[in-house]
Formats: C-alpha cells, structure tokens, sequence
C-alpha cells in the first residue's frame, strides 16, 4: 500500500543491475587525494550558502518550456515511467527536477543561480536515472506469483532464449508447474516472449522478443 503514494513518491530510486567495475584492492591515489581535499573544501561552501535561489531569464524559459510539455504529456496519459506505481512520482517529477537544478547551482557555484546549464544538468540525470527506475518495484504487485514472474521476465531478457525445462529447474523452490504455465501465458500476452514447441527435443522454448 505504501508503494506508489507517499514517501516513494518523493524519492528518486537508482537502479543499477550489475558493478560499474572490479576492484579487487582499493588504494588511493595521490590525484584522488588532492580531488578529496578540493572536494571538502567545496562542501564547506555549499554549508554556508544562504539566501533565495533565482532563474535567470534563460534558465526559467528552459524549465517553463519543459514543465508545460511534461504536464501536457502527463494530461495525454503518457508519463514518462509507464507503470502505475510510479503515477505519485510523475506528479512530483517537476519537484525533482527543480531540487536536482538547485544541487547542480550549488555544485557549479556560489551564485544562488539556475543557468541554462544547471536545467540541462539536471535533466540529463533525472532522464539517465528513471531509464531503469521502473525495475524498483519489480516484484511487487498484487497478482499471484508476481514476485517470482518478474525474476522469470529478467531471467529470460539475460538468457535471450531458454527453455521451460531450465526454467523450472531455476526457479522449483519459488513455483510450480500450473503457476510456471500462468506467468508464461501473462508474458505472451505482454508480447515479450515468443513459446516455440520444439518436438525434436520435446520442450518449450522461449525467446526474449520485448524491448
């Protein structure tokens, strides 16, 4: 019930499925300590900022050009993140942005600012962000086995293709044959696998054919 409305409402959820990199040993190098000195030094100033934040003409033409269209857009019934939980979010999503502008003044200077640069800063990583913000709440829902279906979904996209056979060798703790038959039927209908009979191996393949 929490989900959707709320406290997530209000949060910008970051989504990251796998490590950026490998790092085995970690050590500092002298160039991330003069970065970490410069880094403090900067923090402190932001602290003591104070005072009203204010548009310039072209940064406030910017961010006025975007809310209409995305209020148009959302009006239409086309949110940026097409999934009902994330409805509250969409409805917030100009609040976001307008926190995320002021954080990105703070980072570039001390002029209690929002330049043309600032609103495209802050568009850019609350775009890069809600790409994958949908999977947060991937395995909630309230139809049956809806936890276990989106774990089957992701494993198939991962694989391309697969066959019922491992599928349910996977996944035997958390389902069973008749609920395997009704998450491979919601996903054929959601068009994002293709169920091929293949009779030479007597199996069930499916193939990952969604976005």
């Amino acid at each position: 019930e929490a989900v959707g409305g709320g406290f997530t409402s209000r949060v910008i959820f970051v989504v990251e499925e796998r490590k950026r990199k490998i790092v085995p040993e970690h050590f500092v190098t002298d160039a991330e300590k003069e970065l970490q000195g410069k880094l403090v030094r900067d923090l402190e100033r932001i602290s003591k900022l104070a005072g009203a934040v204010e548009f310039t003409d072209e940064g406030k033409k910017l961010y006025t050009d975007w809310y209409i269209q995305q209020d148009t857009e959302l009006s239409l019934g086309r949110p940026v993140i097409d999934d009902t939980r994330f409805a509250g979010y969409c409805e917030r999503r100009a609040t976001h942005i307008r926190k995320l502008m002021m954080l990105c003044s703070a980072s570039r200077g001390d002029d209690l600012t929002i330049r043309a640069e600032d609103f495209h800063r802050a568009k850019g990583l609350l775009e890069a962000v809600e790409v994958k913000m949908g999977k947060t709440f991937g395995g909630f829902g309230k139809a049956r086995n809806s936890d276990v279906a989106e774990l089957i979904k992701d494993y198939i996209q991962k694989m391309g293709i697969t066959t019922r056979k491992s599928l349910m060798q996977k996944f035997y703790r958390d389902i069973d044959p008749m609920g395997m038959s009704i998450v491979e039927q919601s996903l054929r209908e959601m068009g994002v696998i293709k169920v091929t009979l293949k009779p030479e191996i007597g199996e069930k393949v499916y193939e990952w054919i969604g976005g």
